[in-house]
């Protein structure tokens, strides 16, 4: 896709208006849709930042990371690729050794009570068990990413 497209705010919100149209071929039924540029989304974040700024620490962080996925991928989730290169199993999209600076929130403290929070509130409990295995057995959790490594701007800076 040509960069300069994705980084024009007119095709972006052209984009974004196709969704609800996608929503209704598919029968789904949204009650909210939040964009990251939408200001209660925005206040939402502050908020988030302000809360958990005291028990953050900003580190450095490298892994295999997609670009398309927007994710980063654990050793047991990468395979060789065809052209001697690294992909993620579930996508077989390429991946690439990126290192960056990020914010990393001290989530163990509060696992106890967010996974009995997630046995009571998660339905249908087929996708507590997903959920849990990407996020809850890990000590820190990675609150955010620096644009450094995207090709366009994220949705919100984060906190100096």
């Amino acid at each position: 896709m040509n960069d300069s497209l994705v980084k024009n705010p007119f095709y972006l919100q052209e984009r974004m208006n196709m969704v609800p149209r996608l929503w209704d071929v598919v029968g789904a039924n949204v009650g909210v849709f939040t964009r990251t540029t939408d200001s209660n989304h925005t206040k939402s974040v502050q908020q988030f930042w302000n809360k958990i700024s005291h028990e953050s620490v900003k580190e450095s962080y490298s892994g295999w990371y997609s670009e398309i996925d927007e994710a980063f991928y654990s050793d047991y989730q990468i395979e060789d690729g065809p052209n001697n290169n690294k992909i993620a199993k579930e996508t077989s999209n390429p991946l690439e050794w990126v290192e960056e600076e990020n914010y990393v929130f001290r989530i163990g403290p509060y696992l106890p009570q967010i996974r009995k929070w997630l046995q009571t509130s998660v339905h249908p409990k087929m996708f507590l068990s997903a959920f849990s295995e990407e996020y809850l057995h890990n000590e820190d959790l990675r609150v955010s990413h620096f644009a450094a490594i995207f090709s366009i701007t994220m949705g919100h800076s984060c906190p100096k």
